[in-house]
């Protein structure tokens, strides 16, 4: 289910509502003032990169060379 959301047009209350990304199955009342004029916020989207591979292989730094000795720390010639 994602998350979304949304602002009421009558009192300006906002609150988090989930959802399928189809769309709610019901009306979205507000949590304030009850009304059913509730407008969906666009923002900008959590992302998380999770797992192996994200983090360790992005922050270990430049890569030692594995060829022969004429080449220098940079891994230049």
């Amino acid at each position: 289910m994602a998350r979304y959301d949304y602002q009421c047009s009558s009192c300006g209350n906002v609150q988090e509502e989930s959802h399928l990304m189809s769309g709610p199955t019901e009306i979205i009342k507000c949590n304030k003032c009850k009304s059913k004029k509730m407008e969906k916020i666009i923002s900008a989207p959590y992302v998380r990169f999770d797992g192996p591979g994200w983090q360790t292989n992005d922050s270990r730094g430049i890569a030692k060379p594995t060829g022969g000795s004429d080449m220098d720390s940079s891994g230049f010639r």
